[in-house]
């Protein structure tokens, strides 16, 4: 009785080699309930399959090579309907493009970067803006004017500690957004540049200029348009105060009035290198219009 019970039926070993399965994804099927074997040996709780039980498994392993989720595998058997299956794959469609776009986002950063680092390498192994020649190493430049997203608040601002919570903050906006960031975070000290040496708070704002339409829901606004003393500094931010006190005898060297704050850009910094040593910024102080 019990080899009539067998007859025609396959081991799963069998079963799993001419489906293409493994074993292990043979019994997930059946604890899930999308094929349950057609017998179990009562003494050793073998499962067996039968051969039309094939047209089931190929529609579960078609549905699962396109990510389909077990659940509406088993609404889709259930319904029976071609309808249900158009419906089901077209939502799996749109998930999948979703998924494609922010891969896409995330690629992008990921180039970035890598071009951030490219770029300059050649600077940090060269010494012309770690030794004396800093004069030549400042120059006037123009800010173009763009979009960025923004935030402006009372937070910490002191050199020696990096105000990561406002990288933090902007990045959250940008995800959220669903914004590509392929620029480095810029910071205004709107009390001064030098109150960063000085104070532990004060007015900063923060911002990535933004390359692509902005929702009205985000702070963004127009940052730029007018010339500014420029210089790169290598090395922790709490050494930046040498590098403010040259800009400021070039300046007045050269009778160029500026303003009281300025703009830095984390060109290389804490989100690419764990090595402070390494981190690239760029100091910009505006020009005084006549």
């Amino acid at each position: 009785m019990k080899n009539n019970k067998k007859k025609n039926k396959m081991s799963i070993g069998r079963f799993a080699k001419l489906s293409g399965m493994t074993i292990k994804q043979l019994r997930y099927l059946d604890e899930k309930g999308l094929l349950k074997p057609k017998l179990r040996d009562a003494n050793n709780r073998y499962r067996y399959y039968s051969h039309d039980q094939l047209d089931r498994l190929v529609l579960i392993k078609s549905m699962r090579d396109l990510g389909v989720p077990f659940a509406e595998i088993v609404r889709l058997f259930e319904s029976n309907s071609l309808e249900t299956c158009l419906n089901i794959l077209q939502q799996q469609a749109d998930a999948i493009n979703h998924q494609m776009q922010e891969a896409m986002l995330t690629y992008k950063q990921c180039m970035s970067y890598i071009l951030q680092i490219m770029l300059y390498q050649g600077l940090l192994s060269s010494h012309q803006y770690r030794k004396n020649s800093w004069e030549s190493t400042i120059s006037i430049v123009e800010v173009p004017l763009q979009s960025v997203i923004f935030t402006r608040h009372v937070s910490n601002i002191f050199a020696d500690n990096l105000f990561l919570e406002r990288y933090f903050e902007l990045k959250g906006i940008c995800h959220k957004a669903n914004l590509l960031i392929t620029e480095s975070l810029h910071a205004i000290f709107h009390d001064g540049y030098m109150s960063q040496f000085e104070s532990r708070k004060g007015d900063l704002e923060t911002f990535f200029p933004i390359h692509s339409p902005i929702p009205d829901n985000v702070p963004s606004r127009q940052y730029g348009g007018y010339q500014g003393v420029q210089c790169m500094h290598i090395g922790h931010y709490k050494h930046l105060r040498e590098k403010y006190l040259h800009l400021e005898q070039w300046a007045a060297s050269r009778a160029v009035k500026i303003k009281p704050w300025s703009i830095e850009i984390y060109l290389l910094g804490p989100d690419i290198t764990p090595d402070p040593d390494c981190y690239v910024t760029q100091i910009i102080i505006p020009i005084e219009n006549d």
